[in-house]
């Protein structure tokens, strides 16, 4: 059985006031301070999550509902799969989110935060998504630099997606 870890914050615990669920910025899922580890559950939370119109999060299961405190971004990139060509750029980026579905990377939606972090648009751009270190780094082994403009940019066999910094870009 595995381990029942407590977030290693205690702050989270005391912002969650009438909340009893937190999601930190790893995807890790909390339940009154205590990390959920049960496989199943933790991707039925990640696929239950919503936002409501005015910026709330809260997981809906049925016609039962709980509020979420969300740390930094409702869903995370596990992985990327890069559509490599036999010759020249990549044909494309597929990220893998944590309520195991996959997207194909927007064009203007990449961003780097003042803390390194990437995030990108998914969820028709509805939602932001935090890069895991593994997947930032699968990313960044494409990474191209342009002096003159003193920009990073992934290639891509039918566009250029450019890398924003926080505040250039549509959060």
């Amino acid at each position: 059985m595995p381990e029942r870890t407590s977030h290693p914050d205690p702050v989270p615990a005391q912002r969650q006031g009438s909340a009893s669920l937190f999601l930190d910025k790893e995807g890790r899922w909390f339940h009154e301070g205590v990390e959920i580890t049960h496989r199943r559950t933790h991707l039925l939370f990640s696929k239950s999550i919503r936002r409501d119109p005015t910026g709330k999060y809260s997981v809906h299961v049925g016609p039962e509902s709980a509020e979420v405190i969300v740390e930094d971004a409702p869903y995370t990139i596990r992985s990327v799969t890069i559509l490599e060509e036999p010759d020249g750029p990549p044909k494309d980026y597929i990220v893998h989110l944590n309520d195991e579905t996959q997207e194909r990377l927007e064009s203007s939606s990449l961003v780097i935060s003042e803390q390194d972090v990437m995030y990108c648009r998914v969820k028709g751009g509805a939602e932001r998504a935090r890069f895991l270190r593994a997947a930032y780094y699968q990313i960044c082994t494409k990474l191209e630099y342009n002096e003159t403009d003193d920009r990073y940019w992934l290639p891509c066999s039918d566009r250029q997606i450019q890398i924003h910094r926080d505040g250039t870009a549509n959060r």
